[in-house]
């Protein structure tokens, strides 16, 4: 095999190895950030699961009925769903939470912004109709191509 102008084959070299080194550091460091934020999830949780409950119960109540009728739907899916449920509890509280902290949020900015409900009149101002003169547009003579600049 003869290489020709200095190209060397793939994967070989210091580079390829000094590569390899740094994706297995950079996927060591995830782990154990992962780990982390997993562990940190697992002694909030019993916080968290009361927070969602005090924001918003329906949300665990529509979690809980999504799992069930899914039961019904793709029974595969639904034992994995439960089966995540159980492990990835703290994972699962922590979304439920959030889910829960922004119905929370988006009813209490609606009711700041005293948003017009169903059945209710809008306030509105009436505005006389007057014919548009459309003479004061053309005043002006018409703009030449060659003037036009963007």
């Amino acid at each position: 095999m003869t290489i020709e102008n200095n190209q060397r084959p793939i994967g070989s070299g210091a580079n390829f190895w000094i590569g390899i080194v740094v994706i297995t550091l950079v996927l060591i460091a995830l782990f154990f950030v992962a780990t982390g934020i997993f562990k940190l999830l697992y002694y909030v949780f019993p916080i968290l699961l009361v927070a969602t409950l005090i924001l918003d119960h329906k949300v665990v109540v529509k979690y809980l009925k999504m799992l069930f009728g899914l039961f019904k739907k793709n029974p595969i899916m639904a034992i994995a769903g439960v089966l995540i449920t159980i492990f990835a509890y703290p994972a699962v509280t922590a979304v439920l939470f959030g889910i829960a902290f922004m119905n929370w949020r988006i009813k209490r900015s609606a009711k700041k912004a005293d948003i017009q409900k169903p059945g209710e009149y809008i306030e509105y101002e009436e505005v006389e109709d007057k014919p548009l003169e459309l003479e004061d547009l053309f005043e002006n003579e018409p703009i030449k191509k060659e003037d036009r600049t963007l």
